[in-house]
């Protein structure tokens, strides 16, 4: 791990320089989506307008997410084709983009909050956001490792030139309230801050038939955030960012499937679901330009982060006391990234290095009730340490071929290393001990191929490298199931796309196709007893189109739509007990569509309504657990004067049944975790 964070340094030297002050950054104050003219990219760290950015992107702004009623990302995603999330409980998920997903608690895609990207379950709060960015398709030479099926770049409000902020309160079905605010403004003329915090709280949807407990799934969540930007002086500006969640469900989430599906358990035992993020990051960057438009920028952000995940599950699914797993996972990641880039429009250029370091520590006691192979009960204490280091260098240029044509190549060279310390005990064998190094040297290019016909429409073809790096399994029950670890995966994914804007961009059409191809494709596998290995097993393939559409209809109605369609299949995988080639990849649904329709009236009157539909989808990698397709129905209708407004809103109002997780156990159970069923609520809020 870098001792000396780089950004902590040039701050310093910045101070002890003396610089002029200037003042705070501009105004950063949410516009309406259909209003802006332009809309600006942040996450492929050259800030650019998105009609010069040649990769599959879809641009959520703060204004939007308010107009929805969005909480969380899995919110947010269901507006934006071919992705989704899976819920593991309560605030617990993780994003599914382009039919790739992890099924054990790791997410495959990376999510980046005001560029630092912890790693855990509790992200999906979506609070005080100026945009939300989604890359699909791998992004590997500017973002490394995990991100083969892309990037969520969430981007929180920043202080502006004067205080501003806002409340909010909520009372919703399944006894929920929650409460939000935020505020921000200058300090003084080189410093400015911005607040943010939210408390939810909620008795759930689920009821256990076993204790009559209409509660089995209560949650309680609490999520605060914070900005501080300086205008040092000279172009020198550095800004300290941090975010605290916590989240707290009842692990009396998973069910028999008939049970689920009527949103009931009967679990003995509640458990819990919970999730802790503690983040912060310090971004130092001077920006310089000249008259011709070519900006240059140097930039150095350091990363910390803490998370703490935990699942403490009744793993027999029944009513009588018996078998428990409590897995407890703690990370700790320092990051260091420094870069330099200039350029403008397609031409843009960047160089950089990076470094990191984590420490993942896994608990995961397991208790086995005595049955007729187990006589006295198994009592397992088990746990692990793996602490993984990255070290990278990386650099992507556009290059101009002539009048409109652009070629863009880019390649990043990592080095990951992992070592693992594990240990084994149980009540029934001698149990074991193990500790091991891997290290893998990695390359991740990329190469597109634009055309610009105008400044509004951009056609692109572009081929690029993802990876995630391989690892050791921290929860085996024998040395053959940890040996060696498990290898990287790696994917290639070639792709087409269209972006289009008309009508002085009122209107905005986006087309993709594309093809990924992976190699040694990791796919999770449960082995007795009730645990989750990581395995390579197969190569797969994807192949998919997209499309998004917003416009503005009329002056006060806009219309968004959205449609998304896979053939995500293993094309060579044996596991060992059936050759699954051909079976779907999990949790990939065939197709996904959205269409939203608002009325925003010169009175204040707003109305709207969302339509969701989400294809079938297969559990797991046998294909044993389907969900059918359905659909999600949402209205909302209030009035907004400006300064305060007040909503009333209905979200699955066709009480559509439907998992989110599910899976198959040991003893050949099928379980599953139930969505939101038809809920209503009500939402006052008030701006200054």
């Amino acid at each position: 791990m870098p001792r000396t964070p780089i950004s902590l340094t040039l701050l310093a030297l910045a101070t002890a320089c003396g610089w002029s002050p200037t003042v705070i950054a501009e105004e950063s104050a949410p516009e309406p989506v259909f209003d802006a003219p332009r809309i600006v990219v942040n996450g492929t760290k050259a800030v650019a307008e998105i009609g010069q950015v040649p990769t599959s992107v879809a641009v959520i702004g703060g204004q939007q997410i308010e107009d929805r009623g969005d909480r969380t990302l899995d919110e947010v995603f269901s507006q934006v084709a071919n992705v989704h999330a899976i819920n593991l409980g309560g605030h617990t998920s993780y994003p599914v983009i382009r039919g790739i997903s992890g099924l054990s608690d790791q997410t495959p895609a990376s999510i980046v909050i005001d560029g630092i990207s912890p790693r855990g379950l509790g992200l999906d709060g979506v609070l005080d956001a100026e945009q939300v960015e989604i890359l699909r398709g791998p992004q590997g030479t500017l973002y490394g490792q995990n991100t083969i099926p892309g990037v969520v770049a969430v981007t929180t409000r920043s202080p502006g030139r004067h205080w501003s902020g806002w409340g909010q309160l909520d009372a919703s079905s399944f006894n929920t309230q929650a409460a939000a605010a935020a505020a921000g403004g200058p300090i003084s003329d080189t410093v400015g801050v911005r607040l943010a915090v939210r408390g939810e709280r909620s008795d759930g949807w689920r009821t256990n038939v076993v204790t009559d407990d209409e509660r089995a799934s209560a949650s309680r969540d609490v999520q605060g955030q914070g900005k501080l930007v300086w205008a040092i002086g000279e172009g020198w500006r550095a800004q300290v960012t941090g975010l605290m969640v916590r989240n707290r469900t009842t692990g009396d989430q998973f069910a028999p499937l008939d049970l689920a599906r009527r949103n009931q358990t009967q679990n003995s035992d509640t458990g819990e679901f919970s999730a802790d993020v503690t983040a912060g990051g310090l971004t130092l960057s001077r920006h310089a330009g000249d008259d011709d438009g070519d900006q240059r920028t140097v930039t150095a952000i350091t990363g910390l982060s803490r998370t703490r995940d935990v699942f403490d599950l009744d793993i027999d699914f029944s009513p009588v006391p018996g078998s428990t797993l409590r897995k407890e996972t703690v990370r700790q990641q320092v990051s260091q990234e420094v870069r330099y880039g200039g350029g403008h429009g397609l031409n843009v250029w960047l160089v950089g290095l990076y470094a990191s370091g984590e420490r993942q520590q896994v608990d995961a006691p397991l208790t086995i009730a005595p049955s007729v192979a187990l006589p006295p009960g198994l009592q397992v204490v088990r746990g692990g340490t793996q602490t993984s280091s990255n070290l990278a260098a990386f650099g992507q240029a556009g290059l101009p071929l002539g009048p409109g044509w652009t070629l863009t190549g880019g390649l990043r060279l990592e080095h990951q290393q992992q070592v693992v310390d594990y240990t084994y005990r149980d009540n029934l064998t001698a149990g074991f001990t193990y500790d091991d190094r891997r290290s893998d040297n990695v390359a991740l290019p990329k190469a597109s191929l634009a055309y610009a016909w105008s400044e509004d429409v951009l056609t692109w073809w572009s081929v690029a490298r993802g990876n995630t790096p391989g690892g050791y399994n921290l929860t085996p029950a024998a040395v053959s199931e940890i040996d060696g670890g498990y290898g990287a995966e790696s994917a290639w994914t070639y792709e087409f796309g269209q972006r289009i804007a008309a009508l002085d961009r009122r209107l905005r059409l986006s087309f993709g196709a594309f093809v990924t191809d992976y190699h040694d494709k990791q796919v999770t596998v449960l082995a007795p007893p009730t645990t989750f290995l990581i395995r390579n097993a197969a190569r797969a393939r994807i192949t998919g189109v997209e499309s998004d559409l917003t416009a503005e209809v009329m002056p006060g109605l806009d219309f968004l739509a959205g449609i998304g369609a896979l053939r995500p299949v293993f094309t060579e995988y044996d596991s060992g007990t059936a050759d699954l080639a051909g079976n779907h990849l999990p949790m990939a649904p065939s197709y996904d569509g959205y269409t939203g329709l608002q009325w925003r009236d010169e009175s204040g009157l707003v109305v709207r309504g969302d339509l969701s539909a989400i294809g079938a989808y297969y559990a797991d990698d046998q294909n044993q657990i389907e969900q059918d397709a359905y659909r999600l129905l949402g209205a909302r209708i209030g009035y907004d004067a400006g300064p305060w407004s007040l909503f009333v809103w209905g979200r699955n109002l066709g009480d559509a049944g439907f998992w989110t997780r599910a899976s198959v156990t040991q003893a050949g159970q099928q379980v599953a975790v139930s969505g939101e069923p038809r809920s209503f609520g009500i939402t006052a809020a008030g701006r200054f």
